[in-house]
């Protein structure tokens, strides 16, 4: 299954002298310049990357929490 919920995103950053820089050599330098600074790791814009079966799987799993409330519900009633 692929489609839109597959995003492979690869950032290589090199230096003024040409040299590979790692994540964290780019953090470190971010936080020494601006103590602010804040780094996303979240890639595709989305909130959650779930995949359709993950997808389907909750709304399956969130039916039957639903179906066993509603029985347990009309059993203490009775």
């Amino acid at each position: 299954m692929g489609g839109l919920w597959n995003h492979n995103i690869t950032i290589v950053v090199y230096d003024n002298g040409g040299r590979y820089t790692s994540d964290t050599d780019i953090i470190e330098a971010l936080a020494a310049v601006e103590p602010t600074a804040t780094t996303s790791t979240t890639s595709g814009g989305s909130l959650w990357n779930f995949t359709p079966m993950e997808i389907l799987m909750m709304v399956v799993g969130g039916s039957l929490l639903i179906i066993a409330l509603i029985a347990l519900v009309r059993r203490r009633r009775e």
